[in-house]
């Protein structure tokens, strides 16, 4: 009998905590996306280039968004009532601390918007496994596009995140990025932290 109701105890306990499975983290750092949270950058380009320019291109910028969600929320409505808009940019720090859940709780918003959007990475976005968190939802730290003969490249310009290493940002990269192509008249270059920012690689 005994056996029985421990049995009984045991088999309650799994199915309460199977049926609770989104309420627990079992760590901060743990990374689960879903399917709308990954490789975001990419789907959206592809998005992108399914829209015919027209005579005018209307770009709405944003950064800086991490603890800041009521605005973030005001932004993409505002977004949303402009049919001008062609895409969005956000310069980076969607994050404050790198935390994927983090990361879940801004794109919810971004998700909304109605045209594409970009994430560039941004310095607070970088902190503690947030690099690997960056690359699953976003993609790669640097990468390009091209729409209605430009090029948009986006670039990681935060030098003090990968200790003023030489590499960050990838010079050698957008060198040949802005080489000279039939594809594209113009080049735009979108970084998070200016050159003469301390936290840009002088060297």
């Amino acid at each position: 009998m005994r056996t029985k109701i421990k049995l009984l105890i045991l088999t309650m306990v799994f199915i309460t905590l199977t049926a609770c499975d989104e309420m627990f983290d079992y760590s901060p750092y743990a990374i689960d996306f879903s399917e709308e949270n990954r490789n975001v950058n990419q789907r959206n380009i592809e998005k992108l280039l399914l829209h015919e320019p027209d005579d005018t291109l209307t770009i709405a910028f944003t950064g800086d968004t991490h603890r800041f969600f009521d605005q973030t929320d005001e932004f993409v409505k505002k977004v949303n009532k402009n049919p001008a808009v062609d895409f969005v940019i956000h310069v980076g720090d969607m994050a404050d601390f790198g935390l994927p859940k983090q990361y879940t709780w801004g794109n919810l918003y971004l998700l909304k918007l109605k045209v594409p959007y970009f994430v560039l990475v941004g310095n607070h976005d970088l902190v503690g496994n947030g690099i690997t968190a960056y690359t699953e939802m976003f993609g790669a730290l640097n990468f390009s596009f091209i729409y209605d003969s430009l090029k948009f490249i986006f670039i990681n310009t935060n030098g003090l995140e990968f200790k003023f290493n030489g590499e960050v940002p990838d010079v050698q990269w957008l060198d040949a990025q802005l080489r000279p192509n039939n594809d594209f008249l113009k080049a735009v270059v979108i970084f998070h932290v200016p050159p003469m920012n301390g936290d840009f690689d002088s060297s």
